[in-house]
């Protein structure tokens, strides 16, 4: 024979509370989760909960005399739980925290806070290479990078493609002092790019950072390409009326060489035009080359002489439609004898008061060296592009610091019957 009795269960009801952290906290690094639960029918376990991922379980069974004291009905001064928070791997902003209980039964209930995350946010560095400068090669990328949710990985892009990973993590206590905040001394980067992979010219270097938190960060750095001898940036010819003596000049077979640009002779002392200047800069402009000119200076009678050379060689210009470099030529050995400097610079100031800004001084290293005050022009006209001869083995690159590098007066190139001088240029802005 059965008996049986029909009962009702009536635990006592589940409580709980979020100690930490408070209602809209802001929270850094690793940061401690802590409550308490109770339950009638025992709790089970306690689980964490980041806009709704789950992070972990905490640690429950922790003493609590104070939850004990208040309610003693529970018989349990073991209610605590304690869980760490990793919000390095959190996005900056707020979330919302979710703790869930579980009874032994099966039952759960949850706890909600809202908490906002301020790590301290990426910041880096490009070191090498430098702003603008020409790379050949296997070249270094180095640098630095901090995240205050701490580095994942570092990409290296040329103008927006994927090259590779950098190596992180390399020792950087000068970065770790400067920023000591971060606590990080491992901050450095490393990486290696094959410039073969790359088109001659202009390129932009970025250097992307992803924290851990999936948040990222870049620097970029405008680089130049070579692949001429000495780091040049691209080759070019100056040219006269003496090229167009055995024949036309052929610019297009001159372009399709691998020559970039052209600077042609347009005038010489007070009253001499180049007789073939408009055909060869129309010429040359028409078959894609960028062209540049130049004035021969005799400078050996006075200021105003000085002048009316620059008036002459505007004049030519203006003809043209000119907007490329305007460059002077100071060789003749008359001029010695003279102030250069300072007929240099009356020339010059003639030019930009006629709005020929774009201006250039050439001539050989030994007379530029001997003759002529560069720091002066350069200090008295910033942007002034220096233009040097000097004749020896092009691989050895130019040996001084210059802009452009005449590095031949006897060089052949297609489309010019007989020879031509040569250049090498170095500066970006040329």
């Amino acid at each position: 024979q059965a008996q049986a009795r029909t009962f009702t269960v009536k635990n006592l009801a589940v409580k709980g509370y979020i100690d930490a952290p408070k209602q809209n906290e802001s929270l850094q690094g690793t940061s401690e989760v802590r409550g308490w639960y109770l339950s009638g029918s025992d709790v089970s376990k306690i689980e964490v909960y980041v806009d709704g991922k789950y992070q972990g379980k905490a640690s429950y069974g922790l003493s609590r005399s104070d939850i004990q004291r208040a309610y003693p009905e529970y018989e349990n001064g073991s209610a605590g739980y304690k869980y760490n928070l990793n919000t390095k791997v959190l996005t900056t902003g707020k979330h919302t925290l979710t703790i869930k209980e579980t009874g032994v039964n099966g039952e759960t209930q949850t706890q909600a806070r809202i908490f906002t995350v301020k790590n301290l946010g990426a910041l880096g560095n490009i070191e090498v290479p430098q702003l603008n400068e020409t790379l050949q090669g296997i070249s270094e990328i180095r640098g630095w990078y901090l995240s205050g949710s701490g580095i994942k990985r570092i990409e290296i892009y040329v103008d927006e493609t994927y090259k590779g990973q950098a190596n992180f993590g390399i020792s950087r206590p000068d970065v770790m002092n400067a920023y000591s905040q971060y606590h990080e001394n491992n901050s450095g980067y490393q990486y290696y790019l094959q410039t073969s992979e790359l088109s001659a010219g202009r390129h932009t270097l970025i250097v992307k950072a992803i924290s851990l938190n999936g948040e990222t960060k870049t620097t970029n750095r405008t680089i130049y390409i070579s692949k001429l001898p000495g780091g040049a940036l691209k080759k070019g010819i100056d040219i006269s009326h003496h090229q167009n003596d055995n024949g036309k000049i052929n610019f297009d077979a001159i372009r399709e060489s691998g020559v970039s640009f052209v600077i042609v002779k347009a005038s010489e002392g007070t009253d001499v035009k180049d007789s073939n200047f408009e055909e060869n800069i129309n010429d040359a402009r028409n078959a894609g080359l960028e062209v540049h000119a130049y004035h021969y200076f005799h400078s050996t009678g006075s200021d105003s002489d000085a002048k009316k050379e620059a008036d002459l060689f505007a004049s030519q210009l203006k003809k043209v439609n000119f907007n490329g470099y305007a460059f002077i030529d100071v060789e003749i050995n008359g001029s010695k004898g003279t102030n250069v400097t300072n007929r240099i610079t009356i020339f010059l100031n003639e030019l930009k008061k006629q709005r020929i800004t774009k201006i250039g001084v050439y001539s050989y290293k030994s007379y530029l060296n001997n003759y002529v005050n560069l720091d002066q022009l350069k200090k008295n006209f910033p942007g002034l592009i220096v233009w040097v001869a000097a004749y020896h083995d092009i691989n050895l690159g130019p040996q001084f610091t210059t802009d452009l590098w005449q590095y031949s007066s006897s060089g052949n190139v297609p489309g010019i019957v007989g020879s031509v001088d040569m250049d090498f240029a170095y500066n970006f802005r040329f």
